[in-house]
């Protein structure tokens, strides 16, 4: 049981983070096109 929770939480934050990552991502990229256009 404790197996498959461990697996199970690290799965979680694994997504969490990749989710996390690819927010920034986008958020910095669409920064970058919006800057130049206020500009």
């Amino acid at each position: 049981f404790l197996i498959g929770f461990y697996d199970e939480v690290f799965l979680f934050l694994r997504i969490a983070i990749l989710r996390f990552k690819y927010t920034i991502s986008t958020t910095g990229f669409t920064m970058v096109l919006l800057v130049p256009a206020r500009i």
